[in-house]
């Protein structure tokens, strides 16, 4: 953050989001889970794990709720930082790991007949073109959101956990100057990783 000396302060990376679908995962009704992760500065601020409201009829349709919602935070998070006299560098970043989705998103034409997908995607694009948001895509063993949409193996959650800052120390080592040090070297990784996929 940089002071720029009349009361606010100029934020030197853009807002990052993770957002990611697990299409028609619930058993019961066929609805899918949408996940999302807001970080600023390289620090986790909010994640939400959520239903969608209504069943969607693809992985890609799924996919673009999720995005809707991602756009959604994007604007409270800016208002709110904002409001706090921080202004954040633009466009914000979101990731996303399906290219269906992203491809849908630059397409100048909305093909979905379900209206609830075409507001959506009216929504998104216009964000895109205002300069609010960008949208990047993700490979999908690194989008950090997948953590809240579905079971994961033990090492894809723990490689998960260790990417979004959220470390298991025990107990007796939380004093531990070695077990500090291993936590940041783990947080470096994927500092390094995240500059890499953005470039």
């Amino acid at each position: 953050f940089t002071d720029k000396g009349d009361g606010t302060s100029q934020m030197g990376s853009p807002v990052h989001i993770y957002c990611d679908a697990d299409y028609a995962g619930d058993l019961d009704d066929r609805r899918s889970m949408s996940g999302l992760m807001v970080s600023i500065a390289g620090c986790l601020v909010y994640w939400r794990a959520k239903k969608q409201g209504g069943v969607t009829l693809s992985t890609m349709e799924s996919e673009i709720v999720s995005l809707g919602t991602a756009v959604q935070f994007n604007e409270y998070i800016v208002a709110l930082l904002t409001e706090l006299g921080i202004e954040t560098e633009m466009p914000s970043v979101i990731r996303e790991d399906n290219q269906s989705a992203i491809a849908y998103t630059k397409n100048a034409k909305n093909q979905s007949k379900a209206r609830h997908i075409g507001v959506r995607f009216h929504y998104i694009r216009e964000s895109v073109r205002d300069g609010k948001v960008r949208i990047i895509y993700c490979p999908t063993d690194q989008m950090l959101a997948d953590i809240f949409t579905k079971r994961l193996p033990t090492d894809q959650f723990e490689y998960l956990r260790n990417g979004i800052g959220i470390v298991m120390v025990p107990d007796g080592m939380r004093d531990d100057k070695q077990m500090i040090a291993k936590i940041a070297t783990i947080y470096g990784e994927w500092e390094c990783r995240e500059f890499r996929i953005e470039r």
